[in-house]
Formats: C-alpha cells, structure tokens, sequence
C-alpha cells in the first residue's frame, strides 16, 4: 500500500501501547516509557524505542520537553494528534476532561514522574495487577454515572497470595503506598493527593 508523503503507519504492537502510557502518565521521562515498554514486553531495544518515540515526536504526535530541574533526560507528554487519535479509538481521554499537557514547567510534571516511579516500582517486583490512571478516573467520573468518590490520582490494585488472587479493596495514601510495596499482599488501594490518613475494608 502506498502512503501520502509525509503520512506513518501507526503500529498497533508497538506505537498504541507507547502512546497510550504517554498520555496515561500525563509527563513521563525517557528512560521511565522506555521501562513501561519493557515491562510490558512492547518494546526491548532501546534504540528501537529512542527511533519510535522520535518518530512520533517528528509527526507532532507526542511532545518532547527538555527541563533540567526536573529531569536530566527528556520528558514527554501527549500531543494534540496524538490525543485525537487516542480519543478516535476510544480511549478514556475525553476533551472536557483531558486536556493535552503544553509544558513540562508545570508542577504536575514533578508529580506525574514520581507517579510512575511508584508505577513502575510495583510493577518491577510483581505486585502490580492493575493501575487505573487519573485520566481514566476523571472521565469516569465527568461523563458516565459509575464514577469514584473523587478524581484520584490513580486507582491501583496489588497482589495479595492469602487471597488466592481475589483483590481486597483498600484506600491510601501514596506515602502508604510505597509502604504497601514492601509486602506481599493483593490488595486495592486508591492514592489520595496530599492526605496523611487512610482507611480500609
């Protein structure tokens, strides 16, 4: 099939799933969508990921910032083309609510990547069973009726062997939550933005 120049093909094995953690992370730096991609077994060859994300980078569908105070390598965030497409096929990143980031200046840019520290931190020693994004949360919450209690920053559900696998619900904070990485439970927890206390069931 021949394309238009200056068209791409997107790749649904290799460029979907990057994308999708682009926006997912709202800011992510180099090296940590590089580990998304590897645990997720999207993508092993650094050079292969440095090639694709320029890629996308090139045709405007993904941002690239450089901001020293914040990171040393560079940090990405959706682009407006990107975020269309995304929104085209589905994904939880409704305009109303999901807005594409402009600068990595920004103060959540610092709680974003430290968000995918945890991420990732889970997901290397195997506890990670699922993790809801903020994006995700808040379209739930702006445009159907089975929404949260509130925006939180994500809704993550950890292993836990004494319950065969079943998760156990559980609300924290995000300090309790690097906490609850330590032992090897399933459990599901909520990570509240700036509050010290947390409450289970």
């Amino acid at each position: 099939m021949r394309y238009q120049k200056g068209s791409f093909e997107l790749s649904h094995a290799q460029d979907l799933p990057l994308l999708r953690q682009v926006l997912r992370s709202q800011f992510v730096t180099h090296d940590q969508i590089f580990e998304f991609m590897k645990l997720g077994c999207h993508e092993i060859r650094r050079q292969s990921l440095n090639w694709r994300i320029k890629r996308l980078v090139d045709h405007q569908m993904v941002l690239r910032h450089y901001t020293p105070a914040v990171a040393n390598t560079y940090i990405y965030s959706i682009g407006t083309l990107g975020f269309l497409y995304l929104q085209g096929i589905g994904e939880h990143c409704a305009g109303s609510v999901c807005v594409p980031a402009k600068s990595a200046e920004d103060l959540n840019c610092f709680h974003s990547i430290e968000l995918n520290e945890l991420h990732l931190a889970l997901a290397r020693q195997n506890l990670l069973d699922d993790w809801i994004p903020e994006n995700e949360i808040r379209s739930r919450n702006e445009l159907t009726n089975q929404g949260y209690a509130k925006d939180y920053d994500a809704v993550v559900t950890l292993r836990h062997s004494s319950m065969n696998g079943h998760p156990k619900p559980f609300v924290s904070t995000t300090g309790s939550a690097r906490q609850l990485m330590q032992k090897p439970k399933w459990v599901s927890f909520c990570i509240w933005p700036q509050m010290n206390t947390s409450c289970g069931s």
